[in-house]
Formats: structure tokens, C-alpha cells, sequence
């Protein structure tokens, strides 16, 4: 059994896709699992929508503790 994993630049666009895809033809693909993960600089993007939201949820939440604090006292 053989393990093959194509992401990022492997497969950012329609080309590298199709270069994947010679590949697998020129080397077979019996007996061999395939893993694709993200294209391009996806991972990267989604880490930054990750990061934006995280950040605002610790603003929000530190408004929230300084409220309830302000409200104790």
C-alpha cells in the first residue's frame, strides 16, 4: 500500500491538478490511497477568518467580564 498526498501548490489550480493526475497515471494507482487536502493558499486564508474571529470573540468577551465587573462593584 502506498500513501500519496497532494495539497497547496500541488494542486492550486486546473494544471497542477491535471500534473497530479499524469502522475498517478505514470506511476499507477493500484493499491494506493490518495489524500487531498487544501488548494493553494486555502489553509492560509482560512487560518486568517479563524484568527479575525478569535480576536474579536476575546474583545467581545473582555467587554463582557470588564460589564459584569463594573456592575459588582
Amino acid at each position: 500500500m502506498r500513501v500519496f498526498k497532494f495539497g497547496g501548490a500541488s494542486i492550486k489550480n486546473a494544471e497542477a491538478v491535471k500534473n497530479v493526475l499524469q502522475l498517478l497515471q505514470h506511476t499507477g494507482y493500484e493499491d494506493t490511497f490518495i489524500v487531498v487536502s487544501a488548494m493553494g493558499k486555502t489553509t492560509n486564508a482560512l487560518e486568517r477568518i479563524t484568527n479575525g474571529k478569535k480576536l474579536l470573540l476575546e474583545q467581545r468577551t473582555a467587554t463582557t467580564l470588564q460589564y459584569v465587573f463594573e456592575a459588582a462593584s
